[in-house]
C-alpha cells in the first residue's frame, strides 16, 4: 500500500504495470483482472528482477506415490499446515505429513496399519487444532483396477501395461522414500518379451516406439521378466 506522499511524488521516471481483462467463456458476466508482470519492454519484464523463493511445490504424482506406499491411505480437506514446524518435535509423524504429503489444501498420505492410520489422523488434527484450523472430509482406501477408455487389441494392451510398468517403476524410483537395490517387472506375455528380445525398428510404429521406450530402461534377464537398469 502506498503512503499518501508516494502518490503524489513525481520522480523522474515511472514504472507502470500493465494490466488487463479477460473473460471465461463459460462465465461471459463475468471479467477476470489480470495484472501482467510478464510484459516485454526493452528485452526485459518486471518478473526479471523478482527474487525467486524456495521452492515448496510437491508434484501430485510423488503425493499419489505416498498415498499408496502402505496399506492404509489416508486424505483430509484442510486449511494450511501453518502449526508442522512448531510441533514436530512432538508430532514428528504428523510434522512429517503436513509438510511432504500435502496437495494444495489436500493432505493425502499411507500408513501400514489400521492403527497408524488412526494415530497419524489424530496428529495431524491435533497439530491443526492447536493453531486454530480444523480439519474435515477424512476417507480412507479401498483398492481398485482401472482400463483404457479407448478399445484395443490384447497385444496392444499387454504392451501398453509393459509401458505403463516401466514408466511408473522409472518415476517410482525417482520419488519414493526407500532405496531400492534392485527392480524386476514381470509379465506373462510371450509376444511383449518376444518384442524386447528383438530390434524395435522390425515392428509396426506403435510397438516399435513402445518397445524402445521400455529398453530405454529396462533389460530382459529372464524368460518372463525385465529389469530396470
Amino acid at each position: 500500500m502506498l503512503e499518501e506522499e508516494e502518490v503524489v511524488e513525481k520522480p523522474e521516471k515511472r514504472w507502470y504495470l500493465p494490466i488487463f481483462t479477460v473473460r471465461n467463456p463459460h462465465k461471459p458476466d463475468r471479467d477476470i483482472l489480470v495484472w501482467d508482470a510478464a510484459a516485454l519492454l526493452s528485452e526485459v519484464t518486471p518478473n526479471d528482477f523478482l527474487l525467486k523463493g524456495p521452492d515448496i511445490f510437491v508434484s501430485f504424482l510423488q503425493i499419489m506415490y505416498n498415498f499408496r506406499m502402505r496399506a492404509i491411505g489416508v486424505s483430509t480437506h484442510y486449511v494450511r499446515d501453518l502449526n508442522a514446524k512448531k510441533h514436530a518435535d512432538k508430532f514428528p509423524s504428523a510434522a512429517k505429513a503436513n509438510q511432504r504429503s500435502h496437495y494444495e489444501d489436500d493432505c493425502i498420505d499411507s500408513c501400514h496399519s489400521e492403527e497408524e492410520a488412526i494415530t497419524l489422523a489424530k496428529e495431524v488434527r491435533e497439530v491443526h487444532e492447536r493453531g486454530g484450523f480444523h480439519m474435515r472430509k477424512w476417507l480412507s482406501t479401498a483398492k481398485s483396477k482401472v482400463a483404457p477408455l479407448q478399445p484395443l487389441s490384447i497385444l496392444r494392451l499387454e504392451l501398453q501395461s509393459a509401458v505403463t510398468g516401466a514408466r511408473l517403476t522409472r518415476s517410482i524410483i525417482a520419488q519414493y522414500e526407500i532405496d531400492f537395490e534392485e527392480w524386476y517387472l514381470r509379465t506373462d506375455s510371450k509376444t511383449v518379451l518376444a518384442w524386447l528380445n528383438e530390434d524395435p525398428r522390425r515392428y509396426e510404429q506403435y510397438v516399435m516406439l513402445r518397445i524402445a521406450e521400455i529398453c530405454k530402461f529396462t533389460e530382459v534377464k529372464s524368460g518372463d521378466g525385465y529389469q530396470a537398469n
